[in-house]
């Protein structure tokens, strides 16, 4: 073998040898820059949430897009109402942005942190029960017969199916008479109706007419002094048999928990006077000054103050925001018993 050969040979085991620890420098360049990486995502927390401030209607809502860091933040490309996007740039470890978003579109959302974490997410609000309910609307929601296990809740302030006569008593109701059916010659002797919605979805339902009645009989030792007339009004274990009902299980699951109460002097304001109006005389949870007359509302659907007499309950529940009223094809309008939303829970 001739020299030349030999040092051709040499060149080639030099050029292999560099080429191989190349590669394997490469490699290790490359396994250390992803440990580095993988390091920085686990040490790296970006979190973004929304919150829905304000239930618009017609398909809209304002809701408040938080994104939060451990890391400090480079730049946030956050979505605009008409679909383009907006970069933020900012060294903040929290941004907050209102946004008006369509309900069901897709926003998408690109948070850069300094060392370099990309951080993407999809925000779609959904449609609620809020979304598609009016005020006033009436609903399938059922409750079923009042029991012994209703009545117990009460203990010894029921005082039968007759008219409560004594301070403080409810009665007008009785075993087997339904919860849903009004106990007074109201308008609407059955049924519950939309009393307003709420930014999380969920709404308050009203009994179109009412389902109790109760004796006030104020003087100087009852309201005057310690408040206990309406104060029991304010109790919500009084009126939970309103969010349950044994023999439907799907009604049950409808409503929130400790939610059920007497409708209140701010949720009846809220109302226009010919929802207000039943047809028939409530009481609310709050007395007339310090001289013990509880309020009411008039047939008429005017608030008075009253010194003594039996009055009917108006029960509010609060149902859950899963719960989706379903749509009959064809029919426009709930404002009547007959052409109640139906109920059902999505998944």
């Amino acid at each position: 073998m001739n020299n030349n050969k030999i040092i051709w040979l040499c060149i080639l085991l030099i050029f292999s040898v560099m080429t191989i620890i190349t590669t394997i420098s490469i490699n290790q360049i490359l396994i250390k820059n992803k440990e580095i990486q993988n390091k920085k995502q686990e040490e790296t927390l970006v979190t973004i949430t929304n919150e829905v401030t304000e239930r618009l209607g017609n398909g809209f809502v304002n809701t408040l897009i938080i994104v939060e860091s451990n890391t400090e933040i480079e730049s946030i490309t956050f979505p605009n109402e008409d679909g383009t996007n907006i970069k933020v740039s900012t060294s903040k470890l929290k941004v907050a942005k209102d946004l008006r978003a369509k309900l069901e579109k897709e926003y998408p959302i690109t948070v850069v942190t300094k060392n370099g974490i990309v951080t993407h997410k999809i925000l779609k609000i959904e449609t609620t029960i809020a979304d598609i309910v009016k005020v006033g609307d009436f609903i399938n929601y059922s409750v079923g017969n009042w029991t012994n296990a209703d009545i117990d809740l009460l203990g010894n302030l029921y005082s039968g199916t007759s008219f409560p006569k004594k301070c403080m008593n409810f009665g007008g109701f009785g075993v087997g008479i339904s919860k849903d059916s009004s106990i007074y010659n109201t308008t609407y002797k059955t049924g519950w109706r939309i009393l307003s919605t709420n930014s999380d979805g969920s709404v308050n339902i009203m009994h179109a007419g009412l389902p109790m009645s109760y004796c006030w009989e104020a003087s100087n030792s009852w309201d005057g002094t310690d408040g206990r007339l309406a104060e029991t009004l304010k109790r919500n274990t009084y009126f939970k048999m309103f969010e349950d009902c044994s023999s439907d299980s799907v009604s049950t699951q409808f409503a929130i928990p400790n939610s059920a109460h007497c409708i209140t002097l701010a949720e009846v304001q809220s109302l226009p006077e010919n929802l207000r109006a039943v047809g028939c005389p409530y009481f609310l949870p709050q007395k007339s000054g310090d001289n013990g007359r509880g309020l009411y509302v008039h047939s008429t659907g005017r608030i008075y103050a009253i010194n003594r007499e039996s009055y009917g309950i108006r029960v509010v529940v609060m149902l859950k925001s899963n719960v989706k009223p379903l749509i009959v094809e064809n029919q426009t309008t709930h404002s009547t018993p007959e052409t109640a939303w139906n109920l059902n829970l999505s998944e």
